[in-house]
């Protein structure tokens, strides 16, 4: 079990770093938004990615804080962080 405590430590780390640059990404395109109007095309998939990346983030926690107090509850983030990363892979895979 102490791989598995590993893997959701990195994935915990991996989901919120990313989560917080594609935020900032997010900023910088509504603040050049006037400026820029295609923007606004890419503007809704970059909050999907955060978004999703955002859940994956708060599974991680869960999956972590649960595992290193022995909860049972532990298994949910599990699951929570391993959903949004099928739903990432299949959004960001070729058609």
């Amino acid at each position: 079990m102490r791989y598995l405590y590993y893997l959701n430590c990195a994935m915990m780390a991996l989901s919120a770093v990313l989560t917080v640059v594609l935020a900032v990404v997010c900023l910088i395109y509504v603040l050049y938004l006037g400026r820029e109007p295609q923007l606004q095309d890419e503007l809704r998939f970059l909050f999907v990615t955060t978004g999703l990346f955002g859940v994956m983030a708060v599974g991680g926690v869960i999956a972590v804080l649960g595992q290193h107090r022995s909860r049972p509850w532990h298994w949910a983030g599990l699951g929570l962080w391993v959903g949004a990363l099928t739903l990432a892979l299949r959004l960001f895979a070729p058609a």
